[in-house]
């Protein structure tokens, strides 16, 4: 039996949503390992992406599923 997700990934390249899911759903969509995905939810990644804007780079923002499934019952 796996073992169950507890954080969803959301993959930008701008401003726009190139993906979601978890982990490993984020890593095939895009043809990259998921070590990749990690790298792209580190603080480093996210802080290039805010002082290069225009730079088009790819940032994952990683969000507990307890958090997401939470607003949902509003």
């Amino acid at each position: 039996m796996g073992r169950l997700a507890k954080f969803e990934y959301v993959i930008y390249k701008g401003d726009e949503v190139v993906c979601h899911g978890t982990r490993k759903e984020c890593a095939d969509m895009l043809g990259v390992k998921e070590d990749t995905i990690t790298y792209l939810s580190c603080k480093q990644s996210r802080d290039h992406a805010l002082k290069y804007p225009d730079s088009h780079r790819m940032v994952a923002e990683k969000v507990s599923i307890a958090e997401i499934e939470k607003e949902l019952a509003i």
